[in-house]
């Protein structure tokens, strides 16, 4: 079992907010004036007791309903919250991977923070050695220009030898 056992989706986070928004607005408008739409109802019933109880299952229908559209949008917020720290915490980490393989693999003189801001792809094609002809020849001539700053002996280049 890899990495993969271990995460959260981000969009799958983003999807369960907006569908508990979403269902919470329907309630909500389908919920909220009951009291109204029942006591209208009440009225050509006939018995005086009856339209009484029917108004008072809708006062209490709509206290219900309130408080699943506010329990709803405690639920999408609190979704919101968890999905923005994940998201955070995800920068966060890939921030600082980033900054260690700088540290590893990147220039010393650079400022640090430098390949925060660039792509994976970009910092795999900084970070892979250059293996060809070409590439050691240039190595070997600036080693040799270095050894005869330092030293001031006379290094032959790899075309004179």
């Amino acid at each position: 079992m890899g990495h993969e056992a271990f995460g959260v989706d981000l969009a799958a986070l983003q999807q369960a907010e907006q569908g508990v928004r979403d269902a919470v607005a329907e309630i909500g408008e389908e919920g909220m004036g009951m009291r109204k739409r029942v006591w209208e109802g009440s009225m050509s019933v006939g018995h005086d007791g009856l339209a009484e109880a029917l108004g008072d299952f809708g006062a209490r229908w709509e206290w219900g309903v309130r408080y699943l559209v506010d329990d709803g949008v405690d639920t999408a917020d609190a979704l919101s919250d968890t999905r923005a720290w994940y998201q955070k915490v995800d920068d966060e980490a890939i921030g600082l991977l980033k900054d260690g393989l700088q540290l590893s693999f990147g220039d010393p003189t650079g400022e640090m923070g430098q390949w925060s801001e660039k792509s994976w792809s970009e910092i795999r094609d900084a970070t892979t050695p250059d293996y060809s002809v070409e590439s050691f020849v240039e190595m070997t001539e600036q080693s040799g220009q270095r050894v005869e700053q330092v030293t001031g002996w006379d290094v032959p280049s790899v075309g004179d030898r």
